[in-house]
């Protein structure tokens, strides 16, 4: 993800229009640009698992082709050091003049996802970078004995915004899927499942997929 991040930042943009205002038509030109650019015949085991990771980048690298050609301002994707979810500032905000702008920041997602673990019981863990700022935990910043509370995460990181203490995980995306594939979490990271998973990640894909479709459509949530 990193590599795609750097080719993003390379653009030099000098514009931070983000991608949200943008009409349905680009979008929809955006998808064709980008089908096109999936060769038209492909081997029938083409999509196996070896293969997918470069199928994933001819699909990166066409968008940034594209957004450098003035299309669709993609998101920078940076992904969080400690939990792993992607920058949501546009892509080449670090060339901003305003220090605070060039700062990383995201919706931080249960920490688990990234493979963060209790060391007591290897156990993945649901708290996020804000959860775990209220929580007053800690972090290994260059070793497992060098502990750094979670307050002090803009130190530590200074590319990154310090995140906000928060009650509950910001990305509901990422809290349906710490919900609903522990295992899978589990055995890609080599640790055990979490067994206190907060009732409230048990999201639908429903009411997933409405409040995409609200942001779409410019409806705020009361």
């Amino acid at each position: 993800m990193a590599g795609f991040s750097d080719d993003i930042n390379a653009l030099n943009v000098t514009s931070l229009t983000v991608c949200d205002s943008e009409e349905d038509g680009v979008w929809l030109q955006v998808k064709y640009e980008v089908i096109e650019s999936i060769p038209a015949t492909l081997p029938y085991d083409y999509l196996r698992p070896e293969n997918i990771n470069s199928l994933i980048k001819l699909i990166r690298d066409e968008l940034v082709d594209r957004f450098a050609r003035g299309g669709v301002t993609l998101r920078c994707s940076e992904p969080c050091p400690l939990c792993g979810s992607p920058c949501r500032a546009a892509a080449g905000h670090t060339t901003d003049p305003s220090e605070d702008k060039q700062r990383h920041d995201c919706d931080h997602q249960p920490s688990g996802l990234f493979g963060t673990y209790d060391y007591n019981t290897r156990q993945l863990v649901s708290d996020s970078c804000s959860t775990n700022i209220l929580g007053n935990y800690t972090f290994p910043f260059t070793s497992i004995r060098d502990q750094r509370p979670y307050s002090q995460f803009g130190i530590c990181f200074p590319t990154w915004k310090q995140p906000p203490p928060l009650t509950t995980n910001a990305n509901e995306v990422g809290q349906y899927i710490f919900y609903h594939y522990q295992n899978e979490l589990a055995q890609y990271h080599k640790c055990e499942p979490c067994t206190n998973v907060p009732s409230s990640f048990n999201r639908s894909l429903d009411e997933l997929e409405q409040k995409q479709k609200n942001v779409i459509a410019g409806i705020t949530s009361e």
